[in-house]
């Protein structure tokens, strides 16, 4: 029984040592981050941020810490909603905030005294650049991908398929000299 438990613990470290990591390049997500202030300027503490895909209707939420940032990370690529509340202050609305893969899109908010029913949506924003790392990602539309060289091509048969193309050259006005591509006269 002590051999069959060993065969089975070696058995289960191995299958986790084979098992590859996620490495963070092959992610499909990004995060969304910012800071919320008051009208004045100050920063906000405990105020809820809540990120809802427009996608799939999955609401990510988040707080504000004592420096008034907060962060939702491991967000789908896709298009949000973004929204910040706290009592005794107009909720304010984000729209169409895009997140693309590896991408750390930053949304700040300044929340205006108001009542509880009052909600400030801003919906045509710039688009987002970003700020907090130097690391680039994007897309790759349908477009893009049907256009890519097909990586089952032989080689072999291009090259046989070039050495067939010829070439007619005019010479004096009058006669056609026809040559393959390496320069040899073709009969």
């Amino acid at each position: 029984m002590a051999r069959s438990t060993i065969r089975l613990l070696f058995g289960i470290v191995a299958l986790t040592l084979l098992l590859p990591a996620p490495v963070r390049g092959q992610l499909a997500s990004g995060s969304i981050i910012g800071t919320v202030r008051d009208s004045t300027g100050a920063v906000m503490q405990a105020v809820s941020v809540s990120a809802k895909s427009l996608d799939t209707g999955a609401v990510r939420t988040a707080t504000t810490d004592n420096a008034g940032t907060y962060q939702i990370l491991s967000v789908a690529a896709g298009d949000y909603e973004v929204q910040a509340a706290a009592s005794g202050f107009q909720t304010s609305i984000r729209s169409r905030v895009a997140v693309t893969v590896g991408a750390a899109v930053s949304v700040n908010f300044a929340l205006e005294l108001g009542g509880i029913q009052q909600d400030v949506s801003v919906s045509a924003e710039a688009p987002q650049v970003n700020t907090t790392d130097a690391s680039l990602g994007g897309l790759v539309g349908e477009r893009e991908v049907r256009e890519l060289p097909l990586n089952g091509r032989d080689a072999e048969v291009d090259v046989q398929a070039a050495a067939r193309a010829r070439v007619r050259e005019v010479v004096d006005d009058e006669s056609i000299d026809e040559k393959d591509v390496a320069g040899r006269p073709i009969a």
